[in-house]
């Protein structure tokens, strides 16, 4: 029964009607008791008979009842009255923010304002339990004094104790009529899509819908169907808002990605930290410190050619060394920072996503564009998987093992599999052929770190040798025999891929760099070995290249940053005359390129990367329960690296923006401050009493190592090296720490001296000094390239190996009493932390993250607290198909 002008419900009478849903019709109406005009919203008398219906509504008005807020709609009563149920409520005075959106998109200022107003409400709907699940520009207004306020929660849910999830599935038989399924389908989440389980976080990818179409003018998920707007949900990657609308500036598009992740771990956990983002991103834009698109993009480092995905910071360290100082350790090969870009092209591809639980570490596509193959990591494993892209089947090559998989690529013909496995705690492995029907992988040749075949079938290119001494391109038959070197780099100087060959055969591209200056992009002469270098002015890092068909030029995962200062990856067309085009410009970073043999497809890996920082307090050792004092985020706290001051103060890393700077935060009030600013910092390592602060501090394409004072922020150099790292402060002073010239040497540096002294050659970080300064303990390499743990004396001497540490283990540091040793490992089901007697002896499990990835930790001065660094990679495969002109 719908009601007429004039006609009287209850004391209320109905002027007209202005609005109509799925949960019911709306009127303007006045309430004659009080003389004020309110909204009535009732529920058909036809449909009131539906207890399904009828329960949708009582629990709108319950929802509703619950919040209170300035850009929330009020509700005044919930009655009845002749058998029909409505509610009444605030009467809004504005128009619905689908009716203000611009083609073009929204100006900034606007956009924000209205974002902000929008974000304001959900956090204090998901504060009171409440999720809207029906978040859409139809269901905001916009007052006339500018104010947002978020209506019709008619389809949101209490989430009390107690309260039955319920079933969220969409009703088959009604799919294609938006008015009768729990939501508007263009901007569901893809978990409402799916009919899976609700949260907050729901909320938080329909609000990033929302944002994209008011900064694009159109919605990032489109199909001339339901079903198909849906299945482009669950597959596409949209463009960032930023190609669309050029006014907009990057860190906007940042802010959308995060919210429109598919899966909800990498969206924002919290609509606090979505709304206090904006709020800065706002307050920027309005002081001037932003401009459009093109600012800024943040994202990932490359991982090290010769082990992307790696866990044991053993293996780490030394991709650190070869990636030109990429990393500080196990935990620090993963910083990045954002930078400018150059100007986007119009966009000639179009994304969609291939896999989508973000366990992918390196990827390749078949040369007949039919197959795309993949690693997947599974905590402690890894597999080669096929995925047929028609039918989305998929087929397991090599099953899941400890060795760690990389460098997948097809052979010319797409019958063949070629990878290289690595054991944990080492960086070079073993090349193997496989066919693509399945069957035992066939052993090629060891000592490798990447392996490409060449299109005649009949040969094979390697990156060969440890890291530690020499590294070649060497090239092999198709069964591993008959090696012949190409050409080698020693010292200083590295190859950081094997040679990719152009589709004739006749030529090989190989990323090549000296420690602390900017990669490169060599080509070669497969058969003279002759050199050429690449000529690339305005990309400064490589993460990987393949070569477009015809020799015409290269697809590359490049930056314009340098690797070893926070490189963030995009997808590069780049000519043989070293003129580099985007492909990709957005706020992702990608890996692992490769490319159909007739281009018009890509494939690549884009990767994100975060971490915060968790603390418990300690009883005789042990840890007694983490609280969240940073939670996993883009900010990456402590990524590159966190020390106890006191015992209620971290030191630590911090990224925002594009800059990445050392961090004082007291672990109680959580109250923080910047302790330097200008160059990007890294490593803070603090001495025992916390009298000396030592961090790194770049300066150009020169990493040092510096005095910092806490108090005053005043800064003082301490070594003069191109590339000195992983500084760990003794009691007294004095600082252990890794520097690379032509050879790699553990060095040195005591209090009060000016010049350090070397206390050995060869592959070495150090994790922390000993209470007496004996001792250092650090990761020591082998001339193959295995790292164990070993105690190296600090008045120099032979390393001690220590075996009762795994040589997986990922850090391993000195307890805060110097009797036992703290060890990080990776186990089945999350990672764990156990302590072991230096002397040796049973280890004990101190804690264990059940489905978390612990990536460093440090203990306070008096070990009363722990710090650990949570983290967390997601990876998947994503196509970028050329768009027909």
């Amino acid at each position: 029964m719908s009601l007429q002008p004039g006609q009287t419900i209850a004391h209320y009478r109905v002027e007209r009607k202005i609005g109509e849903g799925g949960m019911g019709v709306v009127y303007l109406a006045e309430d004659t008791r009080l003389g004020r005009r309110i909204a009535l919203k009732v529920l058909p008398a036809e449909l009131s008979l539906d207890p399904a219906r009828r329960a949708r509504f009582d629990r709108e008005a319950r929802a509703v009842a619950a919040l209170n807020h300035p850009n929330i709609v009020t509700l005044h009563s919930v009655e009845e009255a002749g058998g029909i149920a409505f509610l009444t409520m605030e009467l809004v005075d504005g128009r619905r923010l689908s009716q203000l959106l611009s083609r073009d998109g929204l100006e900034l200022t606007r956009l924000l304002e209205y974002g902000l107003g929008i974000a304001e409400a959900l956090v204090a709907a998901h504060k009171a339990g409440v999720v809207h699940r029906d978040l859409k520009p139809d269901n905001v207004m916009v007052t006339s004094d500018g104010r947002v306020k978020v209506l019709d929660f008619g389809l949101a849910k209490l989430r009390e104790a107690g309260l039955d999830e319920g079933n969220t599935a969409l009703p088959t038989g009604s799919i294609t009529e938006e008015g009768k399924i729990l939501g508007t389908v263009s901007y569901m989440s893809p978990e409402q899509a799916e009919g899976k389980p609700l949260d907050h976080r729901s909320d938080i990818f329909s609000f990033g819908v929302v944002l994209y179409e008011m900064a694009t003018g159109r919605r990032p998920f489109r199909g001339d169907t339901p079903i198909s707007t849906i299945s482009s949900i669950l597959k596409d990657t949209p463009p960032p808002p930023q190609q669309i609308n050029t006014t907009l500036p990057a860190e906007l598009g940042r802010i959308v990605r995060r919210c429109l992740a598919k899966d909800p771990a990498r969206r924002y956990q919290s609509t606090d930290d979505l709304r206090n983002e904006l709020r800065d991103l706002k307050e920027d834009s309005e002081s001037g410190e932003i401009a459009g698109a093109g600012v800024s993009a943040a994202g990932d480092p490359p991982a090290p050619p010769a082990r992307p995905g790696l866990r044991s910071p053993a293996v780490l360290g030394v991709g650190a060394v070869v990636t030109a100082g990429a990393v500080l350790s196990g935990f620090l090969w993963l910083k990045e920072a954002a930078r400018p870009a150059p100007a986007p092209a119009e966009p000639s591809f179009r994304m969609s996503r291939v896999t989508t639980d973000g366990k992918v570490l390196e990827s390749a596509i078949s040369p007949d564009g039919r197959y795309v193959a993949y690693v997947r990591q599974e905590e402690t494993t890894s597999s080669l998987r096929l995925r047929q892209l028609a039918t989305a089947a998929e087929v397991q090559v090599v099953a899941p093992g400890e060795a760690m998989i990389c460098s997948p690529a097809f052979s010319a013909d797409g019958e063949f599999l070629h990878y290289v496995a690595t054991a944990q705690d080492r960086v070079t492995g073993t090349a193997f052929r496989v066919s693509v029907l399945g069957g035992a992988p066939r052993r090629l040749i060891d000592q490798v770190t990447g392996v490409r075949a060449a299109p005649d079938g009949q040969r094979l290119s390697l990156n060969a040798g440890s890291f530690v001494e020499a590294t070649s391109i060497r090239i092999v038959d198709a069964e591993g025999g008959s090696a012949r070197e190409l050409s080698s780099r020693r010292g200083r100087d590295h190859f950081d891929s094997a040679g990719e060959w152009s589709s004739d055969g006749r030529s090989m591209a190989v990323i090549s760099h000296r420690f602390g200056q900017p990669q490169e992009i060599v080509l070669m002469d497969p058969e003279s070995g002759a050199e050429r270098a690449l000529p690339v002015a305005s990309l400064k890092s490589f993460g990987g290249l393949a070569w477009m068909p015809g020799g015409a030029g290269l697809l590359v995962t490049g930056s314009d940053r340098p690797a070893n200062q926070g490189a963030v990856n995009q997808i590069w067309e780049l000519s043989t005359n070293g003129e580099a085009v985007p492909i990709t410009r957005d706020l992702n970073s990608y890996s692992s390129p490769s490319v159909t043999a007739d281009g018009s497809t890509v494939a690549a890996v884009q990767v994100e990367r975060q971490a915060g920082i968790e603390v418990a307090p300690a009883r005789d050792g042990v840890p007694q329960g983490f609280s969240v004092l940073y939670p996993i985020a883009a900010a990456r706290a402590g990524l590159a690296g966190l020390a106890w001051l006191s015992e209620d103060r971290i030191v630590h890393t911090m990224v925002q923006g594009d800059d990445q700077q050392i961090h004082l935060t007291d672990a109680g009030s959580r109250a923080s401050r910047a302790l330097t600013a200008g160059p990007l910092h890294e490593a803070p390592a603090v001495s025992p009493d916390g009298r000396t602060i030592v961090v790194g501090k770049w300066d150009g394409p020169r990493l040092n190592l510096w005095r910092l004072d806490a108090d005053t922020g005043k800064t003082e150099q301490l070594t003069r090296g191109d590339f000195d790292y992983f500084p760990s402060v003794g009691l007294d002073g004095s600082i252990v720490y890794t520097s690379a010239l032509d050879t790699i040497r553990l060095m040195k540096l005591p209090a009060g001296a000016s010049a350090p002294v070397e206390l050995r050659e060869g592959t070495t970080w150090c994790t922390s000094v000993s209470r007496d300064g004996r001792e250092a303990l650090c990761y020591v390499f082998d001339s193959a390239g295995a790292g164990r743990a070993a105690l190296v004396p600090t008045s120099g001497g032979e390393p001690r190996v220590i075996e009762h540490i795994p040589p997986q283990s990922k850090m391993v540091r000195f307890a805060p009493d110097g009797r036992s040793l703290i060890y990080l490992a990776s186990a089945q089901g999350g990672d764990e932390l156990r302590s072991v007697p230096v002397a040796g002896g049973d280890s004990r499990l101190l804690a264990r993250f059940e489905g978390r990835e612990i990536q460093d930790f440090a203990w306070s001065p008096g070990g009363t607290r722990l710090a650990v660094v949570t983290f967390s990679r997601s990876g998947d495969v994503v196509l970028l198909k050329r768009a027909r002109r």
